[in-house]
């Protein structure tokens, strides 16, 4: 039985994948790179701490420099990204069934909590964690606190790096979201024990209740 689940926030609640992509597209045009990822790639090797994800492509600027053209791009249209249409309906359900909910995310904390204190949906999560540290790590400590129980806990995420770091966790159960990427066996190859396409799929699961019989653990 799952009685805690962790959420990434960008492209799990948070829909801004494609803005995302598109900045680090710009920035790598900005610094010269000719040759544009396909967003497969993106998904798949764009993970913190990220600028290996520009070297890749043959980008040698320095990671402050990369960063100041990254923030200068994207902030204004991440600003204006919302929650998917379907997460306060999942929250809800999630609740009714007393879970514990959590985000870990590398976005910042206070911008996450501002957003959905907007949406009035901050009272559903027991701790946001944004902006700082390994993931991994940030797990582990709430299993060392008693917030969760890595062998009854489900991590929601869009990224290779979310489901690597909840398995090096512990976590028992990793659902990989690809959003239509084609990105299944990147998200199995890093761990994730099962694969959905998006946020229907999820909830479908969370009704039938069928999450824990149908993942099968690594």
């Amino acid at each position: 039985m799952i009685k805690s689940i962790i959420f990434d926030w960008d492209g799990v609640l948070f829909d801004s994948p494609t803005v995302l992509f598109q900045a680090v597209c710009r920035t790598l045009k900005h610094f010269g790179v000719e040759t544009m990822p396909e967003f497969a790639d993106y998904a798949r090797f764009c993970n913190p701490p990220y600028f290996d994800f520009y070297r890749r492509y043959g980008c040698q600027a320095s990671e402050h420099d990369i960063s100041s053209v990254f923030n200068r791009v994207f902030r204004n249209e991440y600003a204006r990204c919302k929650l998917y249409p379907v997460v306060p309906l999942m929250l809800k359900e999630l609740q009714a069934r007393r879970t514990t909910l959590v985000i870990v995310s590398a976005n910042d904390g206070d911008f996450i909590a501002k957003r959905l204190q907007e949406k009035q949906l901050y009272h559903h999560f027991r701790m946001v964690c944004g902006g700082y540290g390994i993931k991994s790590g940030i797990m582990k400590e709430m299993a060392s606190s008693g917030l969760i129980d890595p062998k009854t806990t489900l991590m929601v995420g869009d990224a290779c790096s979310d489901m690597r770091c909840s398995r090096d966790a512990g976590i028992a159960f990793r659902v990989g979201l690809t959003h239509g990427s084609n990105n299944d066996d990147a998200l199995r190859d890093a761990g994730a024990t099962r694969v959905v396409e998006g946020h229907h799929e999820l909830i479908s699961a969370i009704r039938r209740g069928r999450l824990a019989v149908e993942i099968v653990t690594a």
